[in-house]
C-alpha cells in the first residue's frame, strides 16, 4: 500500500453549444485554476460539523482575454474572488454527480437561450451558497444570443 503525504486537486471545464434543434457541439475543452478560497472551503469541511458552503451554481463573465497595452494573456489568479467582469444577475444552478472511484464530482449546469443574450461571454466560475469563488477560467469568446443555450460540465477531483 503506497502512502500519501500530499494530495492535488484538478478541475476540467467543457463548455458546449447547444442549439434550438438540439444538437450539441463541444466549444471549449481545458484545466481551470482552483481559487485560494477552495481550499478554505475543503479544510472547513473536514472539521466542521455541518458544511454548508458548498458549490452550488455557475457564474458567465466577460472579462477581458488580454490586458493593455501590449497584449498580454491574463492569467487566472488563485486570489481572485470573483470573476473579472460578472454578467449582472446571470448564473445557472449545478447538478453534482459524485463518481466515488475516481474521487471526483461532476457539476453540470446550462444557461438557456435566453440568459445572458447579447454578451461576449470569456469567462466562468463555479460558486458556493455562500458565494465563495471555488474555481474559475477563462474560454474563448462566445457571442451569445438566443440561438443556443451554453452546457458546463464542470469536474473537480482529488488526484
Amino acid at each position: 500500500m503506497i502512502m500519501e503525504d500530499s494530495i492535488s486537486i484538478r478541475g476540467d471545464l467543457v463548455i458546449s453549444l447547444e442549439y434550438l434543434d438540439g444538437t450539441r457541439e463541444k466549444f471549449f475543452e481545458n484545466k481551470n485554476l482552483i481559487a485560494n478560497s477552495a481550499k478554505q472551503i475543503l479544510i472547513n469541511s473536514i472539521y466542521l460539523s455541518s458544511s454548508t458552503d458548498y458549490i452550488s451554481e455557475i457564474r458567465v463573465g466577460t472579462g477581458p482575454l488580454t490586458a493593455p497595452p501590449f497584449g498580454n494573456p491574463i492569467g487566472e489568479d488563485g486570489t481572485l474572488n470573483n470573476l473579472v467582469s460578472p454578467v449582472p444577475g446571470v448564473s445557472a444552478i449545478v447538478t453534482a454527480t459524485p463518481d466515488d472511484p475516481t474521487i471526483s464530482v461532476n457539476f453540470t449546469a446550462t444557461l438557456s437561450n435566453v440568459q445572458a443574450n447579447n454578451n461576449i461571454l470569456t469567462e466562468a466560475g463555479l460558486f458556493t451558497t455562500l458565494g465563495n469563488l471555488f474555481s474559475v477560467k477563462k474560454h474563448p469568446a462566445i457571442s451569445k444570443s438566443s440561438d443556443f443555450a451554453i452546457h458546463y460540465d464542470w469536474t473537480i477531483r482529488i488526484l
